[in-house]
């Protein structure tokens, strides 16, 4: 071979060791982002399950004060308080119902009174 033949191959081998370069960094760069981002889902959706884990337990707290308080709603004790509140009587009772007046302005009283020196005028000169 002469010399230009072997340099001419090792340029086509170096061509071609840096197409297998590019084409290999690419699809390691393709992995690379492909598992950052699964990875930033896994942990999205793990916090995301926590929440939702932690409004599940609120709910079930709720449901079970609003059981309590459904059930304790059905006792003959509340019934009856909540009946004499809303001024209900049971069979057989009697209701007294009375009207009490409503308050009045006490009426002004106007005072005619006159100045001192009439006052004096009258008492020596109108007798």
């Amino acid at each position: 071979m002469s010399y230009n033949n072997k340099h001419l191959h090792k340029r086509q081998y170096n061509k071609g060791n840096l197409l297998f370069f590019i084409i290999f960094s690419f699809f390691t760069i393709t992995l690379i982002v492909g598992i950052v981002r699964l990875t930033i889902q896994y942990h999205n959706r793990t916090q995301a399950l926590a929440k939702l884990h932690i409004q599940e337990l609120e709910s079930q707290k709720e449901k079970n004060r609003l059981l309590l308080k459904l059930k304790q709603a059905k006792t003959p004790e509340y019934i009856e308080k909540h009946a004499r509140e809303l001024t209900l009587a049971k069979k057989g009772e009697i209701i007294v119902v009375g009207s009490f007046p409503t308050p009045t302005e006490a009426p002004k009283q106007t005072s005619h009174v006159q100045p001192t020196y009439i006052q004096w005028y009258n008492i020596f000169f109108n007798q």
